[in-house]
């Protein structure tokens, strides 16, 4: 009798070894996969994994039918994964910290010199705190707004680019406003303080106005001379310096200075043709706190305002109620 049995188990056999090399080309390119397409990070390690997956790969390609050192081999790979991921992972931690770290520094010293509002400033903090949530896009445009923020004072006040005033060589109004928008987060203990030479427009009238630039320049080198470190000295409009100070003492005590300033004789001599012409100078000025504003705008409308009481003001007048003035 004829039987089918033998037919059978050798079509079994048969496909099973196909199945068996099959499995085998599939695990081969797995490795194949993983050694190529393993996250290439900068450190040694990534070449040493690549190179010892490819060493289990071609290993596994000598074995054959022997399951256990398969087995084996797996494990092995396995444990290269295990040990790979664990150092990229805490690699990719210190560099996260790193990039944490620098952030915030450079958002502290940005919110140190930034003049934004109390509103803007916690902003920008809770994104720098999100930071790796929210993304970058988020922290840029807080940037930017801290940046209209800080530039408005200057804009609503239509102040233009400060340049170096040729009379006095002293930085000019520009910057004067601009140092002041500078502090007016931490104005408590700021003080603007206006000088101004009286009867200026009297003596270009009659000198010459390379007199009246003499006289300013030696307003400007007087009043420079009395100021402290990180006192900032600036020639303001019309016939008047100004120096912004910064004083941990009331208001009374900062005016007293002032005034042993402005008390100083002023005299300045002018050649006319074949004469001499001796100048004696006296000079009026104005203390201005800047936490009595409550704007920038406020503020320099107050100093513009004295400025221009001063430019035709005759000897005697006071210009304003507040106004002080000391006779050489």
């Amino acid at each position: 009798m004829t039987t089918l049995t033998p037919f059978m188990n050798a079509s079994r056999t048969v496909a099973a070894e196909r199945r068996a090399e099959a499995l085998s080309r599939v695990v081969s390119m797995l490795l194949q996969g993983i050694a190529l397409h393993s996250f290439a990070s900068e450190s040694p390690e990534a070449a040493g994994f690549q190179a010892a997956i490819r060493k289990v790969r071609s290993d596994f390609d000598k074995v054959d039918d022997d399951q256990d050192s398969a087995l084996l081999l797996a494990g092995a790979a396995i444990r290269l994964m295990e040990d790979y991921n664990d150092g990229v992972r805490l690699q990719a931690r210190a560099r996260q910290v790193q990039y944490e770290t620098a952030v915030g520094v450079l958002s502290e010293g940005f919110l140190e010199l930034a003049r934004a509002s109390a509103d803007t400033r916690a902003d920008f903090e809770q994104i720098v705190r999100e930071l790796g949530s929210s993304g970058v896009e988020e922290l840029r445009a807080a940037v930017e707004a801290i940046r209209d923020e800080v530039a408005d004072p200057l804009k609503k006040c239509g102040i233009p680019g400060g340049e170096v005033d040729s009379s006095t060589g002293l930085p000019d109004y520009g910057f004067a406003a601009a140092a002041m928008a500078e502090v007016w987060q931490r104005r408590e203990n700021h003080f603007a303080a206006i000088f101004a030479a009286e009867r200026l427009e009297t003596i270009n009238m009659r000198y010459g106005f390379a007199a009246g630039d003499q006289v300013l320049h030696l307003l400007g080198r007087t009043v420079g001379k009395a100021l402290t470190a990180g006192d900032r000295l600036f020639r303001w409009r019309g016939p008047c310096v100004m120096a912004l100070l910064k004083r941990d003492a009331p208001e009374a005590f900062v005016a007293g200075d002032l005034a042993r300033v402005a008390s100083t004789k002023m005299e300045h001599g002018i050649t006319l043709g074949d004469r001499e012409v001796m100048l004696s100078v006296s000079t009026s000025w104005n203390l201005f706190p800047l936490k009595s504003a409550s704007s920038l705008e406020e503020l320099l409308e107050r100093m513009n305002k004295f400025a221009a009481t001063r430019v035709a003001a005759p000897k005697g007048a006071l210009g304003s109620p507040n106004t002080r003035v000391a006779r050489a």
